[in-house]
């Protein structure tokens, strides 16, 4: 039986970001559709970290479904921009389960995407998970959370193997394709992060960027994930210490 992932490597039938015109131009804005369905379609390269990176996971696709849902219910919002003037306008925006919040973090969560995929394009075998997750993790969300959160992520980030595994996984265990893994990852890049720096740029524009720590947003998934963790470890217990 012939093997689905011959030849190929995580990224290579993978969905792409809509692209914008060759002067930087995306007219009235990037459409919802094409954009999330692109995001949902990028969820399972979480899932080759297995355990490590399902909070990551779960934070970005619950935003992505969030925008989903939200464009569902404002009709007349085909695009970003749309959805976001319309929350403004109405007064809709500070709402927990606004579009304006759920596109603020959902933004957050694709620059440190793009800023852990630039790290494996270019660090050496020899350089940890851990190390290229720290790298990225600094560099992007690391502000926005707490400090419990932050180490609570840095703990666990240890788990994660170094590039050189990672790589192999991508390649769905085919290490001659290294070289069409790197290609395939610049290709992808090349679509996801004028998107992501588009949306940046936007909502900075309408004033909705914000440096703020929300602690109730990123505290509790993680006390979550961290009940789920040390459940499927096996270490909970009822005992009395």
């Amino acid at each position: 039986m012939a093997n689905a992932h011959e030849g190929k490597t995580f990224y290579t039938d993978l969905k792409r970001y809509p692209e914008i015109d060759a002067d930087g131009d995306c007219g009235a804005g990037y459409a919802l559709v094409p954009v999330l369905d692109a995001s949902t379609e990028f969820l399972p390269f979480f899932d080759i970290f297995g355990t490590m990176l399902k909070l990551c996971k779960n934070d970005f696709s619950g935003n992505v479904n969030k925008l989903q849902k939200k464009s569902k219910e404002i009709s007349k919002a085909q695009t970003f921009k749309e959805l976001l003037d319309y929350e403004l306008n109405n007064g809709l925006a500070k709402k927990s389960d606004s579009a304006c919040i759920a596109a603020l973090w959902y933004k957050r969560g694709l620059q440190f995407i793009i800023a852990f995929i630039e790290q494996f394009l270019y660090a050496e075998d020899t350089k940890s998970g851990y190390e290229l997750f720290t790298a990225a993790y600094e560099a992007t969300l690391k502000k926005y959370h707490s400090w419990i959160v932050q180490k609570g992520i840095l703990v666990v980030a240890r788990m994660i193997p170094q590039r050189s595994e990672v790589v192999k996984m991508l390649c769905y265990g085919d290490e001659s394709l290294q070289s069409q893994l790197m290609a395939d990852q610049k290709d992808y890049l090349k679509t996801m992060k004028p998107f992501a720096d588009y949306l940046h740029n936007l909502i900075v524009d309408l004033g909705l960027d914000t440096e703020e720590k929300d602690y109730l947003k990123t505290m509790k998934p993680f006390a979550d994930y961290l009940h789920n963790l040390i459940v499927d470890l096996g270490l909970d217990t009822e005992e009395k210490v």
